[in-house]
């Protein structure tokens, strides 16, 4: 798969496959379903800090950025782990477009 199609994959698991929607319609579920979406976020996020990702973040900053407000406040510190890991791509993608901008 290519790392687009991976990108897609693991934005639709986190955000478009509904994990995150799902806690706060029905409630608070198991440790390990909130691990997995973790681990999809996380590998989403080593995604797009790759030269082809930064590039790209700008299409998949309002889904992020969305998918931490929706996290709030959920469980099994799922809540905290989501803007944890936004919170270090926007500064790492803010780096590097700051880089860009002084060469």
């Amino acid at each position: 798969m290519s790392t687009r199609g991976r990108r897609e994959t693991c934005g639709l698991f986190v955000d478009g496959g509904k994990g995150t929607d799902f806690t706060n319609d029905c409630g608070d579920l198991d440790e390990g379903f909130y691990n997995s979406l973790e681990s999809a976020l996380g590998e989403m996020a080593n995604l797009l800090k790759t030269p082809e990702g930064i590039d790209l973040y700008p299409r998949f900053q309002k889904r992020i950025e969305a998918l931490a407000k929706k996290a709030y406040g959920i469980g099994w510190g799922y809540g905290d782990a989501v803007a944890d890991q936004v919170e270090d791509l926007e500064t790492y993608i803010g780096e590097q477009w700051e880089g860009k901008s002084q060469t």
